[in-house]
């Protein structure tokens, strides 16, 4: 007598659940891709669960590189320490932090502004860092350039014995530079 066991369990709803799931980290891939920004995103322990096409383009890496590493095993010391302090202050505060940072990177030193942000689970722990990095060194490099050029102005007016001013249409507001106030004998207020 031959007896034959068998368990059948249905396994439809994990299976609909696992093709959503699916579905929107693809979805999430696709719009992330498509952004200037630079974004990712750690667990509590500061694994890499998320990294978007730009951030593997800034660094150079490929996306098995990152996932499930940590900033220690993917950049410099100095670096590492700066993220990882950053990433602390927001799961310690759990709340969002904005900064600007710099870094060098083969194409010379970059500015970015960083916006980092807490994570939470469905019971209000805060269980990773969010990040989006915007890229404004094009934005830097123009207030430098902005800020030599008015120095500049501001020396060739002083040996000139020349002055200027500006008038703003908007607010209606003039701004004189210091040597039109010399020249006029008036103090600045």
């Amino acid at each position: 007598l031959k007896c034959i066991i068998a368990m059948v369990e249905d396994v439809t709803d994990r299976q609909f659940a696992y093709e959503a799931l699916r579905e929107s980290e693809a979805r999430l891939q696709a719009f992330t891709n498509h952004s200037p920004a630079l974004m990712s995103l750690k667990d509590g322990d500061g694994r890499y669960r998320f990294v978007n096409e730009r951030f593997l383009q800034r660094f150079g890496l490929k996306r098995e590189q990152v996932i499930g590493q940590n900033d220690g095993q993917l950049f410099a010391r100095d670096e590492a320490g700066s993220l990882a302090a950053r990433d602390d202050e927001v799961l310690r505060v759990g709340a969002p932090i904005q900064y600007e940072a710099s870094s060098q990177r083969a194409d010379g030193e970059r500015y970015n502004m960083v916006s980092k942000f807490p994570v939470f689970d469905a019971a209000g722990a805060v269980v990773g860092v969010g990040t989006v990095a915007t890229d404004i060194t094009e934005r830097k490099l123009a207030e430098q350039a902005l800020r030599e050029q008015r120095t500049l102005l501001a020396e060739s007016q002083k040996l000139a014995g020349l002055g200027s001013w500006e008038w703003d249409p908007a607010s209606g507001r003039v701004t004189w530079s210091d040597e039109m106030y010399a020249i006029y004998g008036v103090t600045t207020q």
